[in-house]
């Protein structure tokens, strides 16, 4: 069968226009190559940059939370003004967050495992432990050892069981609050505007 003359033109036209897309994938291909590269350099120096600020920062942090901790009555004051967690603070709970000293929030290095809290008392005389440690997102947390406990031998209603109790549907949000403004506290220098307002200084009682 012979070809009709336009359809001979159209495949000899096929021809180079095939070369000019194999050229052009073969230059994508270098592109990505190359692209490659600038994101392994790019990594490469985001993590020395990582490193060097981190320490600046863990440095600077290791300071702000040894000076916090020599002002007296600092978190619970921190917990009491702010508007959705006083709500869930007993006048019990602000006797057992006048022997806390510190809170530290450690980011985890999974994506999907969140932050680590850890609220740091002083000896007191509520529970034994030294420091009450929380995994949001995990669900993983040591639980709160009361010395007391009510007549009934349960554990003592407290705001501190939510860093035990993954069934309060609140956690989530508890937790959001607590890195995202109460560490921010700490991180701005005891303001935030959730807390304080926009120019108010947290006011600790000497």
């Amino acid at each position: 069968m012979a070809w009709r003359p336009e359809l001979q033109s159209l495949r000899i036209e096929l021809r180079p226009r095939a070369l000019k897309i194999n050229n052009c994938m073969d230059y994508v291909e270098a592109l990505h190559q190359e692209l490659s590269n600038v994101n392994a350099q790019d990594d490469r120096a985001f993590l020395q940059l990582e490193r060097k600020f981190g320490r600046m920062r863990r440095l600077h942090m290791q300071r702000r939370s040894f000076t916090i901790q020599n002002i007296p009555g600092f978190w619970v004051t921190a917990f009491r003004n702010h508007p959705q967690l006083s709500l869930r603070i007993s006048s019990q709970d602000e006797d057992m967050m006048r022997y806390m000293i510190n809170l530290e929030v450690e980011e985890l290095k999974h994506p999907t495992a969140g932050c680590k809290f850890k609220f740091i008392f002083q000896s007191n005389p509520y529970f034994r432990n030294e420091g009450l440690v929380k995994e949001y997102e995990r669900r993983s947390s040591a639980p709160v050892a009361y010395i007391h406990r009510n007549q009934e031998g349960n554990t003592i209603s407290s705001f501190f069981n939510w860093s035990s109790d993954h069934s309060l549907l609140e956690f989530g949000r508890i937790a959001e609050i607590v890195k995202g403004e109460l560490w921010a506290l700490q991180r701005n220098s005891g303001c935030t505007t959730t807390a304080c307002g926009k120019s108010q200084i947290l006011q600790v009682p000497v």
